[in-house]
């Protein structure tokens, strides 16, 4: 606890009070804290504490409150409740706080990137005919996987699927559906025919700016638990931006995919009330695999932000290591101290 008495000048030089100043901020503890260290810096604050009117307190508890609101919280991995609002609500909206590079350049050979260009090539091109159902054509699909898997992978594949229709193949089917959501592509009379937009990606090449729209799409429109074997599960969506911090944090080095659930849970605890219980397995045992598959594996892997230990499949990736790519150095920035 500071020696200044609080009607003292603080000595940050302010020439406020040091009540009025940075007495709250010298009593709560340093660095990270959890719910219960900052409910006896509280308490310490509020001890003896008189105050002349209801006003005059509900000031102070405001006071406290936006302190609380703005310190490192341990089970936040070190930011605090209000960067984490505005990571969950407004993750595009927080400039200095979380930024793009719009000006970025070069891009991965991830598989989203490599289907995007596939897919852009042969809109532009062919103005392809969409099925009754409103997919691409078979013919396009069939083209597309053993193009897109090597040679051995696709002979596995090919024991236990035919790539008849596009949602035989969900990883075009995803990129084709988060290209329409972005504005790239669109459906008149019958056919898929890029926009401007498309058209100039295909012409000139893929750019922060239009990246940034499909990075939206992707994390704000496309649904992740579309086709998956787990429940819903909302908060392993909506969080994307903090896993995408956790790993731009922690990444550097390989951790296994559990490392990254952990913190997860550890962050968001009532995801697991939400998580529905199963006879034959535990809530927890359901989320973290889906957050692994979801965040780590179909976002983050899919988009290159994440490379995995061994081989690129990424088969069975809750079991696996991963740490973060350069592209990911590059593509975001947080401004947290």
């Amino acid at each position: 606890m500071a020696t200044t008495g609080k009607n003292e000048p603080c000595p940050c030089g302010s020439g406020k009070s040091y009540e009025e100043c940075c007495l709250i901020r010298d009593v709560l503890p340093a660095g990270r804290m959890d719910a219960k260290a900052f409910s006896r810096a509280a308490l310490t604050l509020l001890e003896n504490r008189k105050f002349n009117s209801h006003a005059e307190a509900q000031a102070f508890l405001d006071k406290l409150t936006t302190a609380r609101n703005a310190a490192p919280l341990e089970d936040f991995s070190g930011i605090s409740p209000e960067q984490m609002y505005r990571f969950l609500h407004y993750p595009f909206d927080s400039p200095g706080l979380i930024d793009y590079n719009l000006e970025l350049k070069r891009f991965p050979d991830a598989p989203f990137f490599r289907l995007f260009s596939y897919l852009m090539q042969g809109v532009v091109k062919e103005e392809l005919k969409a099925t009754a159902r409103g997919n691409l054509p078979q013919k396009f699909v069939q083209a597309a996987a053993p193009w897109f898997y090597d040679e051995e992978e696709y002979a596995k594949m090919r024991r236990y699927m035919t790539f008849r229709t596009e949602t035989d193949f969900m990883e075009l089917h995803t990129v084709r559906l988060t290209a329409e959501m972005a504005g790239f592509v669109r459906k008149f009379k019958g056919r898929f025919r890029a926009t401007k937009a498309g058209r100039t990606i295909v012409e000139q090449g893929m750019n922060g700016t239009a990246f940034f729209a499909l990075f939206q799409a992707y994390t704000r429109k496309f649904n992740w638990a579309y086709n998956d074997r787990y429940p819903d599960l909302p908060m392993i969506q909506e969080s994307f931006l903090f896993s995408l911090y956790l790993l731009r944090k922690q990444g550097a080095v390989l951790q296994p995919a559990s490392y990254y659930a952990d913190l997860f849970l550890k962050a968001f605890p009532f995801a697991l009330e939400q998580t529905p219980e199963y006879s034959f397995t535990s809530r927890e045992e359901t989320l973290l695999p889906c957050f692994a598959v979801r965040t780590l594996g179909r976002f983050g892997l899919f988009f290159g932000f994440v490379a995995i230990d061994g081989d690129d499949n990424a088969r069975w990736i809750e079991k696996r290591s991963l740490k973060k790519t350069p592209f990911l150095d590059e593509w975001l920035r947080f401004s947290i101290p």
